[in-house]
């Protein structure tokens, strides 16, 4: 997602947008849901991180992103330890 992008609504939607279709589709059939797009946002700025450094090329990211997105979807599932295993 980009400024530019987020947006652009008579085209796509924001992530906010598609998050809460994803989440009104998960309840209807039961499923559980983890807004990953939130949590690992909230996480970085939590931790003062700078976004650049995890995602090297502006978009994909980098292994300490992912070990957060994990750690992420175990918070959301309650699997995660009762300790932080991210920085």
């Amino acid at each position: 997602a980009t400024a530019t992008n987020e947006s652009e609504y008579d085209k796509l939607l924001s992530v906010s947008e598609l998050n809460s279709v994803i989440q009104r589709v998960a309840s209807e059939h039961n499923m559980q849901y983890a807004n990953l797009y939130n949590e690992v946002f909230y996480h970085i700025i939590d931790k003062n991180i700078d976004i650049n450094s995890m995602l090297p090329d502006g978009l994909h990211p980098n292994d300490a992103m992912y070990k957060i997105m994990f750690y992420q979807y175990l918070k959301a599932f309650n699997l995660a330890p009762h300790y932080n295993i991210v920085n």
